[in-house]
């Protein structure tokens, strides 16, 4: 027959268990749901303006990917950046203007590239595909003195497009995201802390009962408490 205590101690396991669970729930939502939807979110602070190219550097970037068998592999790739002047207001007729790194996505911004085309580190088998894109972005928006449609924050941050499908839903995505495994977490660690409570309020008022009746050495300890809990008032 299991004990009263017993069973307090699988309650503070299963809080336990449900708390870790709740946990690689919350690390799994900030990746899969709230960062990307973040990332929506600060689209609200770009505004649309006109970028004219004045310049266009390459150079070689250096990368390292994931080889067979967990080796590291050097590669490298063509680094196009292009630079361009946008007019801050966006009317065209603003005598006030800056220049900045031109962006393809937010993405790419957000990222350690410093490249105006986001791209991952290549393999032999994707190399030629990845120098034809840069090769594509380059020619479509790196002519000099072209000029085009892009967007621009506060920060003077530039690119080329940004997902124009902002709304509440993206708020309330991430909302959900944390709310619920926090709320999980909270729960568990309460329940954690009350099977505990009660455990050692129990176990307190058994060694209190069982000096008063002066049962030491009268009989096994894990009887006796067997015997005290189904008759003792707690």
């Amino acid at each position: 027959m299991r004990t009263r205590s017993h069973k307090y101690l699988v309650g503070i396991v299963v809080a336990l268990i449900t708390l870790l669970l709740a946990s690689v729930a919350l690390f799994v939502c900030v990746y899969v749901v709230v960062r990307p939807s973040l990332q929506k979110i600060t689209t609200e602070a770009f505004q649309v303006t006109n970028c004219t190219v004045f310049n266009t550097t390459s150079h070689v970037k250096d990368c390292t990917l994931q080889c067979a068998h967990g080796y590291n592999c050097p590669s490298s790739y063509k680094c196009d950046i292009i630079r361009v002047i946008y007019d801050v207001n966006g009317s065209g007729n603003s005598t006030e203007t800056r220049n900045s790194v031109l962006y393809d996505e937010l993405r790419t911004l957000n990222s350690e590239t410093q490249c105006s085309l986001g791209t991952p580190c290549p393999d032999k088998k994707d190399i030629d595909v990845i120098k034809a894109d840069i090769f594509n972005f380059t020619s479509m928006w790196g002519k000099r003195e072209s000029t085009y449609e892009c967007y621009h924050d506060n920060e003077n941050n530039v690119v080329l497009k940004v997902d124009s499908d902002v709304s509440d839903g993206h708020k309330i995505q991430v909302f959900h995201a944390i709310f619920w495994p926090t709320a999980v977490m909270v729960f568990s660690i309460v329940s954690c802390g009350y099977f505990q409570y009660r455990r050692n309020k129990m176990e307190k008022r058994l060694q209190e009962y069982v000096d008063r009746l002066g049962l030491h050495g009268n009989g096994p300890s894990n009887v006796i408490y067997q015997k005290l809990e189904t008759t003792s008032p707690l």
